[in-house]
């Protein structure tokens, strides 16, 4: 069962950290700027090249920014509720993450809303796969 939340969050934290990713990418520097956001936050050098790919403008970036910090924000908070037991936290991260990917869906384009549902798919790709591996495993 650890796997598997494991995954979850990893899933949940992919999305999210597009989008923080993103958001970082304000300024001439962006490339760099997103980089060094992912590799504090996620060791994948892929999220910053992803996030890249997306070619989000300045005006996409300063609307994603304050969405994306008080996920942010909400996130931490969650985790840092003792109260809550860990199913209970993965929901509450897993509602945080869907309604700020509903958020942000209407700020991109066509192009880079079907970028970010590829990704979201291959991460549940990569979920589908971890658990068909652990089932296998068991038998």
């Amino acid at each position: 069962m650890r796997v598997y939340t494991r995954i979850g969050l990893a899933i949940a934290s992919g999305v999210l950290m597009v989008g923080l990713a993103a958001a970082s990418a304000v300024g001439a520097a962006g490339h760099k700027a997103a980089a060094g956001v992912v590799r504090g936050q996620h060791k994948s050098a892929g999220f910053a090249a992803f996030v890249k790919s997306l070619n989000l403008t300045k005006d996409q970036r300063v609307q994603i920014k304050p969405i994306l910090k008080a996920a942010r924000a909400e996130v931490k908070a969650v985790r840092a509720n003792t109260t809550l037991s860990a199913t209970e936290r993965r929901k509450q991260v897993r509602a945080i993450v869907k309604t700020t990917m509903g958020q942000i869906r209407p700020i991109l384009n066509a192009d880079q809303q079907a970028k970010v549902d590829a990704f979201v798919q291959r991460l549940k790709d990569l979920k589908a796969g971890a658990r068909t591996k652990i089932k296998s495993n068991k038998v």
